[in-house]
C-alpha cells in the first residue's frame, strides 16, 4: 500500500480546497481523498524517495515545459502539469497538428514515458477548437508573473511552492486556465495543507468562476492509479476505452505454439526495454523478436533492438530513417498487448492459409493508424487495422533489413543502419 505523501505528491492538484481571490483564512486540513491499495511498481522495487527540487517553481515549470516541447515538438498542448514538490512533470499534447489525437507523457523523477493515446472526458466537445495552450502564456515571464500574483494573495502565511498547471478546460470557458497550489509549511501546519488559486488571464477567478474550474479539472487514469474515489473529469485510455474481447485465453486450448510463446517474450521486452522512446515497428517469429524504437535519449534517432528467447537484446547502429516529420506517438505501447495480439491472430489465422502463419508484425503507418501484418514467412495471409478489421496492403510500411534476413515479406521503405556493425 502507498502512503499519502507518494499519492498526494503525485497527484498534483487533489490536495487542495479552492477559494476566490482573497487569501483564504487557513489551509485545507484534510485531503479529500482515501487511501488507495493498487501499486504502481513492482513489489520488490525501491520505492520512490520524493525530494522536492532545488529550482523554485517558476523554473521547475519553465523547465518543464522545455521537456515537453523537446519531446513532443509539434501539434497542441492541451495541458501542461509541473508538481515541484513531488519532482513530477506531465502534458497532454496532440499527436501532430490537427491530428486531434491526444497522447499522455510524464516524467516520474527522472523516468519519462509516453503513457500513450489519450479520448476525451465523455462531457467536453469531440473536437478541441482553437489552438490549445500557446507558447506565449508559457514563457518564464508569464510563469513568474503567476506566482507573483499567487505569492501576493497568500500574503504573510508561510508555504511552500508545490505545483503550476495549465488547463484547457471546456464551456464556458473554451480556454486555458491556470491553477498554483501553495503548501502550508506554518507552525500549525498539518499534513498536505495547501491553497490552490486559478487565474484567468493572470488575474485570480472570483468564487463561482473558482468553483467551475475546480469541477471541470480533469485527470488521467495513470494518475489516478484505477482504483482512486476521485469522481471527476477524465481522459481515458485508449487501451481502455477499446478494450479487446478476448481477455484470457480459451481454458480448454492447447499449449502455446512456439510463436505465441515468443511473442509473449517480445511484449514484455517492449515494455521493459523502452524507457518512454517512440515505437515505430515491432517484428515477431517464432524465434526472435524485433523492435524498432527511438533512442530514449536522442529525439529522431531511431535504432534495431533484437532479442531471441528470453537473451539478452542486442542493438543496431542508428537506422537510415527520416524521422523529420514523424508525430509525437507513433505504435502505442498500452495498446500492444497479448490480449489484444491473441484476439488478432485469431482473426488473421481464420482466413484461408491462416493456420500456417509463422511472422507477426506491427507497425505505424503515416496516416496514423496501427497496423498488424500477419504471413507465411514471405507470403502476407492478412493485413488488419486496429480495429481489428482487414483491409488491404499499404502502399509502403518500414522493414528493417535484419527482419527480411528472417523471411518477413519484403516491403519498402528499407531501414538500413547507417554503418555496418
Amino acid at each position: 500500500m502507498k502512503s499519502f505523501v507518494m499519492y498526494l505528491l503525485g497527484l498534483v492538484f487533489l490536495a487542495g480546497v479552492y477559494y476566490g481571490f482573497d487569501p483564504p483564512p487557513k489551509p485545507v486540513t484534510e485531503p479529500p481523498i482515501a487511501v488507495a491499495t493498487s501499486v504502481d511498481r513492482p513489489a520488490s522495487a525501491e520505492p520512490r524517495i520524493f525530494i522536492p527540487s532545488t529550482l523554485n517553481l517558476t523554473d521547475f515549470s519553465t523547465q518543464c515545459v522545455r521537456d515537453i516541447r523537446a519531446r513532443n515538438p509539434r501539434g497542441r498542448l492541451l495541458r501542461l502539469s509541473a508538481n515541484r514538490l513531488g519532482d513530477r512533470c506531465s502534458g497532454i499534447v496532440e499527436t501532430r497538428p490537427g491530428s486531434g489525437r491526444w497522447l499522455f507523457d510524464w516524467r516520474d523523477g527522472e523516468h519519462w514515458e509516453r503513457k500513450g493515446e489519450l479520448v476525451l472526458p465523455a462531457s467536453w466537445p469531440r473536437e478541441i477548437p482553437g489552438d490549445g495552450i500557446a507558447d506565449e502564456a508559457l514563457t518564464h515571464d508569464v510563469i513568474s508573473a503567476h506566482m507573483v500574483t499567487a505569492h501576493a494573495w497568500i500574503g504573510e502565511l508561510k508555504h511552500d511552492e508545490w505545483t503550476y498547471e495549465v488547463l484547457w478546460l471546456p464551456p464556458p470557458f473554451v480556454r486555458p486556465i491556470t491553477a498554483i497550489t501553495l503548501s502550508d509549511v506554518g507552525p500549525e501546519a498539518v499534513p498536505y495543507g495547501s491553497w490552490t488559486m486559478f487565474l484567468d488571464a493572470g488575474i485570480g477567478v472570483d468564487e463561482a468562476t473558482d468553483a467551475q474550474a475546480n469541477a471541470l479539472y480533469p485527470m488521467t487514469r495513470f494518475e489516478l492509479r484505477e482504483d482512486h474515489n476521485f469522481k471527476g473529469t477524465l481522459y481515458e485510455s485508449t487501451a481502455l476505452a477499446e478494450t479487446a474481447v478476448s481477455l484470457e485465453t480459451d481454458p480448454n486450448a492447447g499449449a502455446d505454439s512456439a510463436l505465441l510463446t515468443n511473442a509473449e517474450l517480445c511484449m514484455s521486452w517492449l515494455h521493459k526495454a523502452n524507457t518512454g522512446g517512440r515505437v515505430i515497428r515491432v517484428g515477431i517469429d517464432v524465434e526472435h523478436c524485433f523492435l524498432t524504437l527511438e533512442n530514449a535519449k536522442l529525439r529522431d534517432v531511431f535504432y534495431l533492438l533484437t532479442t531471441s528467447a528470453d537473451d539478452a537484446f542486442v542493438e543496431s547502429a542508428s537506422l537510415q530513417l527520416d524521422a523529420s516529420v514523424l508525430p509525437n506517438l507513433l505504435l502505442d505501447r498500452s495498446r500492444l498487448t497479448m490480449p489484444r495480439l491473441r484476439e488478432r491472430l485469431a482473426q488473421a489465422q481464420a482466413q484461408p492459409g491462416g493456420v500456417s502463419i509463422d511472422h507477426i508484425a506491427i507497425f505505424w503507418l503515416s496516416n496514423e493508424r496501427m497496423l498488424w501484418q500477419f504471413s507465411s514467412g514471405p507470403d502476407v495471409r492478412a493485413h488488419l487495422d486496429e480495429s481489428g478489421q482487414l483491409m488491404d496492403a499499404p502502399a509502403q510500411f518500414p522493414v528493417t533489413r535484419a527482419e527480411l534476413d528472417r523471411g518477413f515479406p519484403a516491403s519498402s521503405p528499407v531501414m538500413d543502419v547507417v554503418a555496418e556493425r
